[in-house]
Parts: C-alpha cells; sequence; structure tokens
C-alpha cells in the first residue's frame, strides 16, 4: 500500500477507516464486533501503525458501507464533499468545538501539495482568480467567493487556474488536544 502517489500510505488508510467509522458513529468496539476483528488491531490500523491485510480492508469497508477505493483514499465520499458557490444562496456550515487554523495562501505556477499531517475538517474560500482543488477522483474550481469543505484526511493539491496568480483562505478545524 505504500509508495505511489496515487496510492494511500498506511497512515492514510487509517485515517479514512476512523473518518468512515465517525461518521456512522460507530465505536472501535462495535467495528471490531461486526468484522470480527481485534479492537487493538483496528486501532493499531487507524493510528497508521498496521496496515491492513485485504481481507480485513473488504471486511471493514463493507461494514463501513463505504469503497474499499475510498479507504485508500482513491474516491471520496460525496458526503465529505461541501462546495458553496458564491452565487447560491447557501453557507457554510459552522464549526463549533474545535480549534481553528487559518491561512492566506497565494498560489501562483507551482501547485501546493496538503500537509499530510494536517487533518480536521478543511475549508477553503477563493479570494482572488480561479484556484483548481484537485481531489482523488474530481478537480473543482474555485473562483472568488466560492467555498469548498472537505475532509481533512482527504488528499488534495491546490493550484492556481493556467498558473496565473491566485489567493485562497485556508482554514483547518481540528479537534481540541
Amino acid at each position: 500500500m505504500e509508495g505511489s502517489r496515487s496510492g494511500a500510505d498506511t497512515r492514510e488508510v487509517g485515517v479514512s477507516i476512523r473518518a468512515a467509522r465517525r461518521r456512522r458513529a460507530m465505536t472501535v468496539s462495535a467495528l471490531a464486533i461486526a468484522t470480527d476483528l481485534n479492537k487493538a488491531y483496528i486501532s493499531r490500523i487507524e493510528r497508521g501503525q498496521k496496515a491492513p491485510s485485504l481481507a480485513a480492508l473488504l471486511s471493514i469497508a463493507g461494514t463501513l458501507n463505504v469503497s474499499v477505493a475510498q479507504l485508500l483514499g482513491e474516491t471520496v465520499d460525496d458526503s465529505e464533499v461541501h462546495l458553496v458557490r458564491a452565487d447560491a444562496a447557501g453557507a457554510v456550515p459552522i464549526i463549533t468545538g474545535k480549534r481553528l487554523s487559518v491561512m492566506r495562501l497565494s498560489l501562483g505556477d507551482k501547485p501546493l501539495d496538503r500537509d499530510t499531517e494536517l487533518g480536521g475538517e478543511t475549508l477553503i474560500h477563493g479570494l482572488t482568480g480561479a484556484v483548481e482543488i484537485d481531489l482523488p477522483d474530481r478537480r473543482i474550481i474555485l473562483g472568488a467567493g466560492d467555498w469548498l469543505m472537505f475532509e481533512g484526511h482527504v488528499r488534495h493539491r491546490l493550484s492556481a487556474v493556467d498558473g496565473r496568480n491566485a489567493s485562497v483562505l485556508a482554514i483547518v478545524a481540528r479537534e481540541d488536544a
């Protein structure tokens, strides 16, 4: 599972499993019982200390009702991505009880890969220009005033469209330590 940029590393797989389990309000104990796997084994997988076997991955995916590709970070569940266009009558969900990190990012001719250690929920707000956000299975273009929110474990890359200058406000919301 380790290696290429398109593949997932052990830590990313664990974070994806934890996110899918939490979305279903399931405890590690409940997942262990449902999959007939050891609770400590699942916990080590979620912390990125152990790579799951193929059989474990299939069992976990089936129990959580997600695809193996999603757990490997190759696809993103639509429930993990929320897009609000500047001209839409929508709002970005409120994030409470989390520590927020706010960054203004200027993009030019070089793409910016996400920091794999950030985690948390990520909000990207287009400030100037057009920004391309590559997710594992889709590409989203944000203009000024557009918002994109997604789970922080989702691999992503930001770049200015056509290498022209653009800027975004990036907000990462993490659980308090």
